[in-house]
């Protein structure tokens, strides 16, 4: 029996001496050296990064480009872990790499750091905002970090210091501009960098116009005043469809030029400043006024642009209303007592500009109409209206067959006594400036 072990011990042992020895006469492993990814995005503000290196030779950093410093390995032997810090960059875009080669061969491994030139802007950079103000969506176009670093004016949807990377859209609410200038409000947005480079900046802006109303092609000029109601701050000079201005006060026509001391005025420069006269049917598109519709204007747009609308006797008593004590109606809100109507210095001082442009006088629909002005001795004029919509009287007289009718109106008079606006009794059938008042939001 133990001469069969022997015998097997003695055949098996030899073979498994050369299975060994096979093993160890194998060929050799191959050499590896590779960036597991051989790119890197670096950004454009620059900053550390880091890249893995697969290898099983010595090897040695051969070459690096100028914009990448601080490498933390030089040479090395197998897997290695690369950092390296990437410049900011404010030029051209860049491709910048690593190469490293094995020591005991041709082996050669590039990391290539590709790196964008930092970008940033507003797109569009401005625009324009109506009187009404409203919400803005300003676009920022970025591929670094960025801080808000100013803010000019009052809105809302940014702040000093807000901050994040990349694009973003700053959704911006500014008010209503109710002031006499133009309006500029700016948003500055730099980039958020270290000390080793100087930051850049993007800044969106809005303009605000002074407040105007564009009605017919000509642009007015608006005001708000104490009342909180946006007037106009320019007597009306709009033609409606099919009417021409006429010199001519007896003739019926419905829109007149403008008055200057009894005589019509009929350059440009006097119908700019003093706009049109109109009678009432002109100023509410009616063909003529009559017993079922003389008091059934009051508050209608008329001859106004839309949204707009001839002021009630209400809404010129809140400017001028000498007001009801017993029966708790307050004084308008430019009324002075002393001279019984609201000082045309307080109004104009308030930027309502009265203009007093005359008026035709006509007391019934059967008188003959005449451009009426209190004192032609003086170098202007000392008598105007604004018309109301709201009726204050509608008479027939028997015996002759006229009819008187007037509305509330904005009585001016600028004379030796009296400088001042009152709400009085205009000509319904005779010829008023028009001062329209934006309607109220509902």
């Amino acid at each position: 029996m133990k001469k069969k072990i022997y015998l097997w011990a003695a055949f098996v042992l030899p073979l498994l001496f050369v299975a060994c020895s096979d093993d160890k006469n194998d060929d050799p492993v191959d050499p590896v050296l590779k960036f597991k990814e051989a790119e890197v995005i670096a950004d454009p503000a620059g900053g550390t990064y880091t890249a893995e290196l697969e290898s099983n030779v010595a090897w040695t950093v051969t070459s690096k480009s100028s914009n990448i410093s601080s490498l933390n390995m030089e040479s090395g032997k197998g897997n290695a872990t690369l950092s390296f810090f990437v410049s900011p960059k404010t030029g051209d875009d860049v491709t910048g790499n690593i190469t490293v080669k094995a020591a005991s061969s041709a082996l050669t491994a590039v990391l290539t750091v590709k790196q964008d030139k930092i970008s940033i802007a507003f797109v569009p950079a401005d625009t324009t905002a109506s009187m009404d103000g409203g919400e803005f969506k300003a676009k920022l176009v970025c591929n670094t970090e960025w801080e808000v670093t100013g803010v000019a004016g009052s809105f809302e949807g940014a702040d000093l210091g807000d901050s994040g990377k990349g694009d973003h859209t700053f959704t911006l609410k500014i008010g209503a501009n109710e002031s006499e200038e133009t309006l500029v409000y700016e948003l500055t947005v730099s980039t958020k960098f270290s000390p080793l480079m100087e930051a850049m900046e993007a800044t969106y802006t809005i303009t605000q116009g002074v407040p105007s109303l564009e009605y017919g092609g000509v642009t007015y000029k608006i005001v708000k005043l104490a009342d909180d109601r946006w007037w106009m701050a320019e007597n009306l000079r709009y033609l409606p469809a099919g009417k021409t201005p006429s010199s001519d006060p007896a003739d019926g026509n419905g829109v007149w030029y403008p008055g200057f001391l009894g005589e019509p005025a009929t350059d440009a420069a006097s119908v700019e400043k003093m706009g049109y006269l109109y009678d009432y049917a002109t100023a509410f598109g009616v063909s003529e006024i009559t017993a079922s519709n003389w008091n059934q204007q009051e508050g209608k747009q008329g001859i106004c642009p839309e949204g707009w609308h001839i002021p009630t006797k209400a809404e010129l008593d809140a400017l001028a209303g000498a007001g009801n004590e017993a029966e708790g109606i307050a004084p308008g809100k430019y009324y002075v007592a002393e001279q019984k109507g609201a000082p045309l210095a307080d109004l104009n001082g308030a930027g309502f500009d009265v203009v007093l442009s005359g008026a035709i006088n006509k007391t019934t629909d059967q008188a003959e109409g005449k451009y009426a002005s209190n004192a032609k001795d003086l170098d202007y004029n000392s008598l105007g209206y604004f018309m109301g919509s709201t009726g204050y009287q509608f008479k027939l007289n028997d015996k002759t067959g006229a009819t008187t009718a007037q509305s509330y109106s904005m009585l001016l008079t600028n004379n030796a006594t009296y400088q001042r606006a009152q709400v009085m009794y205009g000509p319904i059938f005779g010829g008023q400036a028009v001062r329209c008042i934006k309607d109220e939001a509902k």
